[in-house]
């Protein structure tokens, strides 16, 4: 990785997330691979709730309802903790699987910084819905896109940091949002949320 001392380090994240964030592989490069980086990036997908609920609590959703901001982020920052503590532990057992535990942390740091990314990509779906100028329900498609890229965005990350079959990166990709989406419900299930509307 290019520079040693902290400044440098920061300044490589995040123009490593800006360029992985486009599919750029020599980002991986850029990212620190050691343990204590590894956890301090877990603060990354733990923080971004308090930015991405709030447009949840400014115009509610039929699923979610009027809530307010402390109660949606009392919901969503469980989630995102029970999903970073079922992913990450898999994603371990993988990496010790093939031999290649060598460069889990900078896989962890990578996967969380990666979601900034993704969370620049919804900040003007999120303004317009802010601003009246689109509803929930019109943005959903681009919604979905968004989910998407997050898969291969996810897929290049384990590709290309542990150095595996785009293939293999691409089936674990998919299976955050599996772990995604099963944690989400159970916790929508057992407070009560309805499970039926899209939003």
């Amino acid at each position: 990785m290019t520079g040693s001392g902290p400044n440098n380090q920061k300044k490589n994240v995040w123009l490593g997330t800006l360029e992985a964030g486009l599919f750029m592989e020599k980002s991986v490069r850029l990212f620190p691979d050691d343990k204590k980086a590894g956890l301090l990036s877990f603060l990354v997908p733990l923080l971004l709730p308090l930015l991405w609920v709030y447009p949840l609590a400014v115009v509610p959703t039929q699923r979610m309802g009027d809530r307010g901001y402390f109660g949606l982020l009392s919901i969503h920052l469980p989630i995102e903790a029970l999903v970073i503590a079922v992913f990450f532990p898999v994603l371990w057992y993988v990496t010790k699987f093939l031999n290649k535990t060598e460069h889990f942390w900078r896989t962890v740091v990578m996967c969380n910084f990666i979601g900034i990314a993704e969370f620049a990509l919804m900040v003007p779906l999120l303004v317009m819905v802010m601003l009246g100028i689109h509803s929930w329900d019109e943005i959903y498609a681009m919604l979905i896109v968004v989910m998407f890229y997050q898969i291969a965005l996810t897929g290049f990350v384990i590709a290309y940091s542990l150095n595996v079959p785009w293939q293999f990166a691409g089936g674990l990709a998919f299976m955050t949002m599996f772990i995604d989406q099963s944690v989400s419900k159970t916790v929508f299930f057992l407070m009560g949320i309805e499970q039926g509307a899209l939003i």
